[in-house]
């Protein structure tokens, strides 16, 4: 646990050198005890650290490795792991387009709207801020892709959700807002 949370504290330092040395160790540590939950979370973290130091191939490979396990998780406890198989998804979709994968980042994040979706259906007080993020991530991707219409429709679908969330917390939600409102300036700005 000690060693868990000092990767924590130097990934939060943005020291990624010794971050990923150090994920790396602790991975093959957990990996002998068998706990797919704190695999996946190394894993994730892993990429994570390879995706911010430009190493775009080790950061596809970790990810799909942890998006495998998240679905098994999920399989096996759905209310539990479904969150970190969004999350998962938006990690790959978010490398897909860092990369020009456009067909592949689109495809996940539809997976982490779907996902979003039924949970926000069934618990929205925890899960509407994914959907919008999900919303927002496929607005952005649909933009940079020229698809206009649909990048209005999610960007709007999440500037609805967010300025639902910000009034009932606006320190917590009001620079997702932000952010979501200059997407779409950005938006009609370029479309005139």
């Amino acid at each position: 646990i000690a060693m868990w949370e000092y990767v924590v504290y130097l990934y939060n330092q943005h020291d990624y050198s010794q971050a990923i040395s150090l994920t790396e160790r602790y991975l093959q540590y957990v990996e002998l005890d068998g706990d797919k939950s704190q695999i996946a979370n190394a894993a994730n973290l892993l990429g994570i650290l390879y995706k911010n130091t430009n190493c775009m191939d080790k950061a596809e490979q970790k990810y799909i490795w942890v998006k495998e396990m998240q679905e098994q998780l999920a399989a096996e406890n759905p209310s539990v792991y479904q969150p970190y198989l969004v999350n998962i998804c938006n990690n790959l979709g978010n490398l897909y387009s860092d990369t020009n994968r456009m067909d592949k980042a689109e495809q996940e994040y539809l997976r982490a709207k779907e996902i979003c979706e039924r949970l926000a259906a069934e618990n929205p007080s925890t899960y509407l801020s994914d959907l919008a993020m999900s919303c927002n991530n496929l607005g952005v991707l649909y933009k940079n892709t020229n698809r206009v219409d649909k990048a209005e429709q999610e960007s709007l679908r999440a500037k609805e959700i967010r300025e639902q969330l910000a009034a009932e917390n606006p320190s917590a939600y009001q620079p997702d807002l932000a952010s979501t409102c200059n997407n779409l300036g950005n938006l009609y700005r370029g479309t005139n």
